[in-house]
């Protein structure tokens, strides 16, 4: 145990030496999905995608969402992240608020993957509700969009987690968000790199979100 908390303190050290800002180029060189480019690929979308959430959420927070949602996946090229995934999203929060930024991106960077399970808390803040729908929202999308696309009980890319995450979200953030528009707009921003077509994919889309929400109706 000693040792492994000697190798964090190290990593903390060398991984401060940047600013989490100045990792986000370092995003090009690690693969999200191979047909779906990179981790810095994955992070523009999330910063086209969240102004279009903000809008329909009725959250006026937009400079704040598109400044956490670039810097959310920064944390995944520092050598603490590397050695311990678990880690992902917490310590870009610490590293965020060590390189100057306000606590409440650096929070919305912390919550960004949750719910993370079943069970899991929600994003505490408004901002980090907006990082999360739009994080998971762009991996369905995706996911989906190059035929990756749940069946029976193989769901290896958690998309049935991640569409139930975000119906939790939204509730809890008591938003009325037209459903159509932002798939639509996410849709929008894979719609090169899909191999299926628009109406297949929003098919898919509408049929894993219903189950979900009926899944989670019934459990209430």
């Amino acid at each position: 145990l000693r040792a492994r908390l000697s190798d964090a303190r190290f990593f903390w050290d060398q991984d401060l030496k940047l600013k989490l800002q100045d990792r986000v180029p370092d995003l090009s060189k690690i693969n999200f999905f191979d047909r779906l480019g990179s981790v810095e690929d994955k992070s523009k979308r999330l910063q086209s995608l969240v102004p279009t959430i903000c809008e329909y959420a009725g959250v006026d927070c937009v400079e704040k969402a598109v400044k956490a949602a670039k810097l959310a996946k920064a944390d995944l090229s520092t050598t603490m992240v590397n050695e311990f995934p678990d880690l992902q999203g917490i310590m870009g929060g610490y590293y965020a608020i060590h390189s100057g930024e306000e606590a409440e991106v650096a929070q919305a960077i912390k919550d960004h993957y949750r719910p993370a399970f079943a069970g899991d808390s929600l994003p505490s803040g408004e901002l980090g509700a907006i990082i999360a729908v739009a994080d998971k929202l762009d991996t369905i999308i995706g996911c989906i969009g190059v035929g990756l696309i749940p069946s029976g009980s193989e769901d290896p890319y958690g998309l049935r987690r991640h569409a139930l995450g975000i119906l939790q979200i939204v509730l809890d953030q008591g938003w009325q968000i037209s459903f159509q528009n932002t798939v639509e707009a996410s849709l929008d921003l894979i719609e090169k790199k899909a191999k299926l077509g628009k109406d297949e994919i929003k098919k898919h889309v509408e049929d894993l979100f219903f189950q979900r929400y009926k899944t989670l109706l019934i459990g209430e």
